[in-house]
């Protein structure tokens, strides 16, 4: 954006500059001198009221600057009308905040005073650029069918015009802006420390495809209670075990074994399950037992056609070869009469790109395009670098990565797409 005539004859002297900038900041408008600025700029009087005919033109000078910056500083990394999420509003706001205080902190203080001061905000709404504020105000009526959407709005403007600042001085800013959001989205009530964290409704997760991946960190989950949570099965594993004996009458179960019983009688034609007969699944599974409950349950939920199946494991103590297993040879075949929620933490990006899931701040399940998957995987990479406060962790992509005035410990691909990863990169995708 280009700034005002007024704004530029101002930036042709950077003593007046200052020395508006600080009596501005420092004073409403009603308090601040004209004289003073004068004063402290060292210019000549004559020459001042040549450039400007009164206080409310310094004014909006200033200002104008301030708001102009602040709106570039948005611009170059966001365009406010494409972004979806109420979370991602709420952080692009205050991480502008976080850039304009970078700039000077003279700017976020003038902001902060003006914005609120009724006579000022009037000058502002009729001379000045439209603040980035007000701009925000139009994308937030899309929400306004949210339950506490004036709670919203009143921690907004306060926290607008009395921002915590504290938060720009402890260590990573972008995860703690991240938590600082979080809690203001999720709290019903500001006031209250102990409420109870809200859990995301999945009973209207009703996804159109047979398989599904539903990525999340902490968030508490309210699940269908018509669906065969396969880790509460696995945890009585006994119960399964006992139904599947009386299928197949067999006394001692073998993956194997259960396969050729179920094939041998069946009227249908299951071919398709010898696949848990490979010498791949032969070796994963003699050498941990869980898969191997874990795949004689997903057998007992195939030949049993369970419509509904979350796959709600903690998949870390699993290795690839055994996570490509369930996801690329196991999981098709059980989609072919299950509709299947896969709940985890992370994705594998080298082979899940489709029908992919994320709960947001709001508590709302987003879907992930593959464009983006793939853009997070293939065009992003994970650095890990030294400033002044610390080792910290950040998401740049390749083209950037030799551009990066970093000192650099490590570079890692993203193969796996964890919940934190989505959300740092979120709008950048």
């Amino acid at each position: 954006m280009k700034y005002s005539d007024k704004t530029a004859i101002l930036l042709e002297n950077k003593d007046l500059f200052k020395a508006t900038l600080a009596e501005f900041s420092e004073k409403p408008y009603n308090l601040a001198s004209t004289n003073e600025i004068i004063l402290k700029s060292g210019i000549n009087k004559g020459s001042f009221y040549y450039r400007f005919s009164n206080k409310e033109e310094l004014f909006v000078a200033i200002m104008d600057y301030v708001i102009v910056t602040q709106i570039d500083l948005f611009n170059q990394r966001k365009d406010y009308s494409s972004m979806e999420s109420l979370n991602s509003l709420f952080f692009e706001l205050f991480y502008n905040l976080y850039l304009l205080h970078n700039e000077d902190e003279k700017f976020l203080t003038l902001l902060s005073l003006h914005l609120k001061d009724s006579y000022a905000s009037k000058i502002i709404s009729s001379l000045c650029v439209e603040p980035l504020i007000e701009r925000f105000k139009v994308k937030f009526d899309l929400y306004n069918k949210i339950d506490y959407f004036q709670d919203i709005m009143i921690v907004f403007e306060n926290l607008y015009y009395n921002f915590p600042t504290s938060i720009f001085k402890k260590g990573d800013v972008y995860a703690n802006l991240k938590r600082f959001v979080d809690f203001i989205l999720t709290k019903n009530d500001f006031t209250s420390a102990s409420l109870k964290e809200p859990s995301v409704d999945l009973t209207e997760f009703i996804p159109s495809t047979p398989i599904s991946y539903l990525v999340v960190e902490n968030q508490a989950l309210t699940y269908p209670k018509d669906c065969f949570m396969i880790s509460t099965h696995l945890d009585n594993y006994d119960n399964i075990a006992i139904k599947l004996k009386k299928m197949t009458r067999l006394f001692r179960l073998t993956i194997e074994k259960t396969v050729n019983v179920f094939i041998n009688r069946s009227f249908k034609n299951l071919d398709y399950l010898l696949v848990f007969n490979s010498n791949n699944v032969k070796i994963l599974s003699k050498n941990n037992q869980i898969l191997e409950k874990l795949l004689l349950i997903f057998l007992f939920l195939i030949v049993t056609e369970e419509p509904k199946v979350i796959l709600d494991l903690d998949m870390i103590g699993f290795s690839q070869e055994e996570k490509r297993l369930i996801y690329l040879d196991i999981l098709p075949i059980l989609g072919k009469t299950s509709k299947i929620i896969v709940v985890s933490n992370s994705i594998e990006a080298d082979y899940i790109n489709e029908n992919v899931y994320y709960v947001d701040y709001l508590k709302k399940v987003i879907k992930l395009s593959s464009d983006s998957i793939n853009k997070i995987s293939k065009q992003n990479v994970e650095i890990q670098f030294d400033n002044d406060s610390g080792t910290k962790i950040e998401y740049i992509e390749m083209a950037q990565l030799f551009d990066a005035n970093k000192k650099i410990r490590s570079v890692r691909t993203i193969n796996k797409i964890d919940y934190q990863t989505i959300i740092n990169l979120e709008g950048k995708i």
